[in-house]
């Protein structure tokens, strides 16, 4: 019963709002001791594996045990949302996130600065925190180049050969050219990459809600049952 007191069942809630699609994408609720990138600094391994290739298994394994942490499993196309939800322990109200930016070679969301979320915890269902995401990250581990970047074909793009791209030995920087896709190499005939311009506007948005624990709603369901009745009778 302690347990259960101590802990906060929260909905992370992730809306793909550009003109960009994303990898899966990873939330982590945690004390501050998590810090998956920092800016000006090279890309750790796990890092760079997302931001390629959007594999983010390896970065979730680099996450203290102390922390709660999950994943949606799965491409987030334009426009689509997706949910996924976390049992996050009292002391864990910090949130870090990250996914990889779909279609590049090694951009990715991310908060550098993990956000203060602790006014979820311990609050009554339906409390919420919304927030745009407004910065795009270059991992700087590859070149950009539309023949190896991955998720070509979630924006009518011919597939890119995502294994085969070019080491660049970088540093994680954000991206600010205003039309950023024009600097990729090997353009698609026909393809206009102003079409994926997302500079100054959000590319996407969280939505992190407080929920009921599984077991209280299932209490709850079963309290209900002697009042269908009654009214059925």
């Amino acid at each position: 019963a302690t347990a259960a007191s101590a802990a906060t069942t929260i909905r992370v809630d992730f809306l793909a709002a550009g003109p960009v699609a994303f990898a899966p994408v990873v939330g982590v609720f945690h004390n501050g001791s998590f810090n998956h990138f920092d800016a000006g600094s090279m890309a750790s391994s796990a890092l760079e594996v997302l931001a390629e290739v959007g594999n983010p298994m390896p970065l979730l394994a680099t996450v203290p045990g102390t922390a709660n942490a999950g994943t949606n499993g799965a491409p987030v196309p334009v426009g689509s949302m997706t949910s996924f939800m976390l049992t996050v322990a009292d002391g864990n109200g910090m949130f870090s996130y990250a996914s990889m930016l779909l279609p590049t070679n090694d951009w990715f969301i991310g908060n550098d600065t993990a956000r203060d979320v602790s006014g979820l915890l311990g609050a009554s269902p339906g409390m919420s925190l919304a927030f745009n995401v407004m910065s795009v990250w270059d991992a700087g581990t590859e070149l950009e180049d539309f023949a190896t970047s991955a998720g070509n074909p979630l924006l009518g793009i011919p597939d890119g050969n995502a294994a085969g791209g070019t080491s660049q030995n970088g540093v994680v920087s954000l991206v600010t050219a205003a039309n950023p896709f024009a600097s990729f190499a090997n353009q698609p005939v026909g393809f206009n990459p102003a079409a994926l311009n997302f500079t100054g506007n959000p590319v996407g948005s969280f939505t992190l809600t407080v929920v009921p624990e599984p077991g209280t709603a299932m209490l709850g369901a079963v309290a209900a049952l002697p009042l269908l009745r009654r009214r059925r009778k």
